[in-house]
């Protein structure tokens, strides 16, 4: 029998090993806030190690928790930190001074609240000024720059235009809200903001989230980081055989 060709035989070596897909849901695809007002640095500190052992994208902190964050850090994971939380209300030179702040004691995610009541007040220019500052300020040092919509307190026309003025000012990635929202609100914003924006969706069970990533999310903002990958695992083990 006439042996193949090298190149014939390495060619068809290859086609052997085929590289398997990625699976639909990673850790590096989740992501955590902890940002409730009552939290104590012990739970901080406790939700940040979590997350880190996890392996999960980005784990988010209140601004007086940055330093503490940042000491706590190890791996992959990526620490963000909010800016006009929790309603955007903040002024513009406000939160331009909080952006720099979190990025120069350690964050590299910021999640900018979008002023609600500015955009309801049709400031459209007012809006879209601040989010490009911000962009500037965050891609000046290779940090991210996320911005929170809170659509469930926006007009109808203010969810349109936030979606036109994220795109025209850099920002990286959108999240509707920092909870649940309405579906149509999500529908709105994966037709209006992808591809040039990246969207994040809120999801507190394993169904929700691989949902949301089948849509075309490319993160998602989940309560229990832990619990979801627990259960996804389980659902991908295959039972044991009886014996």
């Amino acid at each position: 029998m006439t042996p193949l060709p090298d190149t014939v035989a390495a060619s068809t070596a290859g086609l052997d090993a085929v590289t398997p897909p990625e699976p639909l849901l990673t850790p590096a695809k989740l992501e955590l806030a902890v940002a409730g007002p009552a939290l104590t640095d012990d739970h901080v500190h406790a939700a940040v190690t979590l997350a880190c052992e996890q392996g999960i994208r980005a784990v988010i902190v209140r601004p007086s928790d940055v330093d503490q964050a940042a000491r706590a850090m190890f791996g992959s994971t990526l620490l963000g930190s909010f800016v006009g939380f929790p309603h955007g209300s903040s002024t513009t030179a406000i939160k331009v001074y909080e952006a720099r702040d979190a990025i120069r004691r350690g964050a590299r995610e910021i999640h900018a609240v979008l002023n609600i009541g500015k955009l309801n007040s049709r400031q459209f220019q007012y809006v879209e000024m601040e989010l490009i500052q911000l962009a500037q300020v965050c891609h000046e040092h290779s940090a991210h720059l996320r911005v929170i919509f809170g659509t469930t307190l926006l007009n109808e026309e203010g969810k349109l235009v936030a979606s036109k003025i994220a795109k025209r000012s850099e920002v990286d990635s959108v999240l509707p809200a920092l909870g649940p929202v309405p579906v149509d609100d999500e529908a709105l914003l994966l037709k209006k903001c992808v591809p040039l924006v990246q969207l994040a969706f809120y999801r507190d069970s394993l169904d929700g989230v691989l949902a949301a990533l089948e849509q075309g999310c490319t993160s998602i903002s989940v309560p229990q980081p832990a619990a979801i990958l627990e259960a996804w695992k389980q659902r991908n083990t295959p039972p044991a055989s009886a014996s």
